[in-house]
């Protein structure tokens, strides 16, 4: 007899490969480039390993939303997911900073810049944030008190 929802019926994930890992990476790392250079140091690095493991880590989300939701993530729903294991995992460093508040910075840089480019060229509302809104983000994402799916629902609610 079958049962409904059997486990050994639902897809494996398989990781990606190295190569889709390395392209996602760097298309990352240019949003990061085109930040002021005033915002993040110079000397700015990223642990290749840590950013395989979250790159894999949001595509393993993307195979849930599918699997289980049968929906598509949109590209708030992943840029939110960057910031939660960016600030979890924290594969960026340079010389003399703080390890977890430059990974801070660069996730919230991160969901603004998606975010602005969300309502900006495709015309979906208005963006809802202000300074206190952002340093409230700020706190939040430095002390970890959002899960994964607050960071999407606030990401979310931010454009409207």
């Amino acid at each position: 007899m079958r049962r409904e929802n059997d486990p050994f019926e639902f897809p494996v994930y398989e990781n990606i490969s190295q190569k889709v890992a390395v392209i996602t990476a760097a298309k990352l790392c240019k949003t990061i480039n085109t930040a002021p250079k005033s915002l993040f140091p110079e000397n700015l690095q990223c642990n290749a390993v840590v950013m395989c493991e979250i790159i894999n880590k949001i595509q393993m989300r993307k195979v849930y939303f599918r699997v289980f939701h049968d929906c598509i993530m949109g590209e708030i729903n992943e840029v939110a997911l960057y910031c939660f294991w960016i600030v979890k995992f924290v594969p960026f460093y340079a010389e003399k900073q703080n390890t977890l508040e430059l990974n801070v910075k660069i996730a919230v840089y991160l969901l603004l810049r998606t975010l602005t480019y969300h309502v900006n060229n495709k015309k979906c509302g208005t963006l809802r944030i202000d300074e206190k809104t952002l340093n409230e983000i700020y706190y939040a994402l430095k002390n970890r008190d959002l899960s994964k799916e607050a960071i999407m629902i606030l990401a979310s609610a931010l454009v409207r």
